[in-house]
């Protein structure tokens, strides 16, 4: 494979990702110059933290970055066990005048490999976002390798572990202290990842009586591909709950890497992730009359009514990691929601004190216990509204090239416009969507919503999801996309 055919598999819109066996000596090697380049010389920072996830590939990944970044002359703080990309963040944001290279390939199957990349201050690096381009500038520079050597001086390595602290400091943000949460009952499925430890530990101090799967982190990932939004991985769980009926109170699923965490109720039942947000938004500590809360294009739409009245400013973002984080910069967003089960908030444990966007999984549960313990009735009442909405979570298909997608999503905006659905194609700030929002009303209060978009993290992938507040609108929606869908399909 040529520096060409890698990069373009390799380089993404929010990170580096690809098949492990690609991930040669050689290119890692080339991959690591060309960061320690834009590091040095357009972040200059020589200070770099390194984590990685459960994966395989990340001890040998590290191992070879943890050589390298020490002979070019950084001082390098690792952390040589598997942790969560929360956990990452929240060591780099204790280390402000470092970079960080994170070792994950996050909720994909277990032979990809992949990087995720910040900046001092936890400074979010991708594609055009970042100084000089960020991820398009470490692209360039891999591309234009010289083979120079990068060796100097100065470099040193300090082996941490910041775990206790990341508790902690979680805990201590959650207003929870030990035993806080006793009474409750949860069933966490960890699926072989990273973030096991982590958030058992922490849930146990808090008093929370836990019942914990697939726990020990296993780079093979013997439970199924580490994603949680597809049911198929979790499926054991939900009827190990079901079997146990009266058991517990909350079922909690964790992707690969640990920044995800999908809900559910003692019946197994699904919670949106832009429910929990709306639940706990008044918790936050938000700032501002009207606070900036982003939510994606595939929420259903009470959550922004539900959020005007609480208070806040509802404004839809992208998909994305980077370009999320990226409005908080630039935007005034001050939280933000994925219905992928991203969550998004500020921090500031920096000496600095000042707050950067980052993800917690582990705050979001802990926060998210802490309110339902002292307000189960207001819970159920947002619930309802969930109930009297029909979803059907996001899907994909797969395509040979773009432009057989392109045609496909085409269509499909086509159909549906033509039958009076509108389409939503720009962020609040004017900036492109990066999806198309397809939203139809009619009498009655009656609305349905689509979601369409390309994935800009894995190859070939166009995603949907469709909710309405009627059945048979939501069915027509789901058929007729999949109909069109499978033409071009592979």
């Amino acid at each position: 494979m040529t520096p060409d055919e890698f990069a373009a598999k390799a380089f993404h819109a929010y990170d580096i990702r690809i098949d492990a066996d690609d991930l040669t000596e050689y290119f890692a090697l080339r991959l690591y110059k060309a960061q320690a380049r834009y590091f040095k010389n357009v972040l200059h920072s020589s200070k770099i933290v390194l984590c990685r996830d459960t994966r395989k590939s990340g001890a040998r990944l590290l191992e070879a970055a943890l050589d390298f970044f020490c002979k070019a002359g950084f001082q390098v703080d690792v952390n040589v066990l598997p942790v969560s990309t929360c956990q990452f963040y929240f060591s780099c944001m204790k280390r402000p005048d470092s970079c960080g290279i994170m070792f994950t390939a996050s909720h994909n199957p277990a032979h990809y490999a992949g990087l995720k990349i910040v900046g001092p201050m936890c400074l979010p690096i991708a594609a055009d976002i970042g100084p000089e381009g960020g991820l398009s500038a470490i692209k360039k520079a891999f591309l234009q390798d010289d083979n120079l050597s990068e060796e100097c001086a100065g470099g040193s390595v300090c082996v941490f572990n910041d775990a206790e602290l990341y508790i902690d400091s979680c805990m201590t943000r959650a207003g929870i202290g030990e035993g806080s949460l006793s009474g409750i009952r949860v069933c966490a499925d960890f699926l072989c990842g990273s973030a096991g430890s982590e958030i058992a530990c922490a849930l146990k101090k808090a008093g929370v009586e836990l019942t914990v799967r697939n726990i020990v982190p296993d780079g093979d990932f013997p439970a199924g591909s580490p994603n949680p939004v597809i049911k198929a991985n979790i499926q054991k769980t939900l009827d190990f709950m079901s079997r146990r009926s009266g058991a517990f109170d909350f079922g909690l699923f964790f992707d690969g890497d640990g920044d995800r965490i999908d809900i559910c109720t003692d019946r197994a039942e699904e919670i949106s992730p832009s429910l929990i947000m709306l639940f706990i938004a008044g918790a936050l500590g938000l700032s501002g009359e009207n606070a900036r809360i982003g939510i994606d294009s595939k929420a259903s739409p009470y959550i922004a009514w539900e959020l005007k009245k609480a208070g806040f400013e509802p404004v839809l973002i992208p998909n994305g990691h980077s370009k999320i984080k990226d409005l908080f910069l630039r935007a005034g967003v001050q939280a933000a929601v994925e219905e992928s089960a991203h969550y998004y908030i500020t921090s500031s444990l920096s000496p600095q004190k000042m707050p950067r966007p980052v993800e917690s999984t582990l705050f979001i549960c802990l926060l998210f216990l802490s309110e339902w313990k002292k307000n189960k009735d207001g819970f159920l009442k947002l619930l309802e509204l969930q109930r009297n909405t029909y979803r059907k979570r996001e899907w994909s298909h797969s395509y040979a090239c773009d432009a057989e997608r392109s045609l496909t999503l085409e269509e499909s905006e086509s159909f549906f416009c033509d039958r009076g659905y509108e389409a939503v194609k720009t962020l609040f700030t004017g900036e492109p969507l990066g999806a198309v929002l397809l939203e139809k009303k009619w009498d009655g209060g009656n609305w349905c919503r689509i979601a369409q978009r390309s994935s800009e993290s894995e190859q070939g992938l166009a995603r949907w999801m469709v909710s309405s507040s009627d059945k048979g609108e939501l069915d027509f929606a789901a058929e007729n996309i999949e109909k069109i869908a499978l033409k071009r399909a592979k």
